[in-house]
This record gives structure tokens, sequence and C-alpha cells, in this order.
């Protein structure tokens, strides 16, 4: 199962004059990839839906915006500015969570898919490449010998 890291804004707090307040959290847990259902076909080869789901390790509050500039030296200020007195973990959406984890989760399988493909590619040109090298040099080789055209 990969670990996953997401960052997750939190934007219900205000500031005790009203201010907008937004906090950046890096949430880390555990996915399980989603497994789509198999529901045509014989009863045999079918099966329901799995996974999907985004198990929280831990919840690091990073920074906050004020009013639109980012703080980023004391991150317990948040607290004062708000009277928030909760856990971190409290401020987090277990869903939205994993939502965001499984769109990074696609965004990297589609990263290295992409990554593989143009490494075969690269491969297949290097090696296409030698082999015209390897003709020329035979072709020279011939050539040399008296055995050319």
């Amino acid at each position: 199962m990969p670990s996953v890291t997401v960052s997750y804004h939190y934007n219900d707090h205000t500031t005790e004059e009203g201010k907008p307040i937004d906090l950046a959290i890096f949430v880390t847990g555990i996915l399980t990839p989603l497994v789509p259902a198999k529901t045509n076909g014989p009863p045999e080869d079918c099966y329901p839906e799995e996974g999907g789901t985004f198990e929280i390790l831990q919840v690091k509050p990073m920074w906050y915006y004020l009013a639109g500039e980012e703080q980023l030296e004391d991150i317990e200020r948040y607290r004062a500015l708000t009277g928030f007195e909760g856990s971190w973990e409290d401020l987090v959406d277990d869903d939205h969570c994993a939502e965001l984890a499984i769109e990074e989760y696609d965004d990297h399988l589609e990263r290295a898919r992409e990554e593989h493909e143009a490494f075969r590619e690269d491969r297949a040109q290097g090696w296409q490449q030698e082999a015209l090298r390897d003709e020329e040099l035979d072709r020279e080789d011939r050539d040399s010998r008296g055995y050319g055209a």
C-alpha cells in the first residue's frame, strides 16, 4: 500500500477581527487504491468495488494565510488568532483527504507511465542508432579489405 502525502486547506476560521485565515495542512496516510467492481460476465468472474480508502497517519500544519499573506514563522499563532483549541486532526475531512490522495496517486501513476514510455522510446532509438553505426562499421571494414563495390 502506498504512503501518500496531500496538501489539505482548511478555511473555515476567521480571526477575532473577522479576517479570513486559511490553514495549509500536510496529511500523510496509507492509500488502498480503488479497484472498480466487475459486474458483467459469468458470476464467478464478478466482484464488488474494493479499496479507495485513505488511512490517515499524520496531520501536520505547515503554514497559514492571513488576509492573503503567507505566515510561516509560528504555526501555534494560528490558535491564538482563531481561538482554535482542538487537535489538528479535527480540522481534516477524511473523505476529502481520500479524494486528494486518490488524485495524487493517479497522477503519480500517469507520470510513471509517461516516464516509462519515454524511456522505452529512447532505448529503441538508441538501439536503432547503434545498429546503424554497426552497419557503417561493417561497411567500412569490408571496404578496407577490398570487398566493397
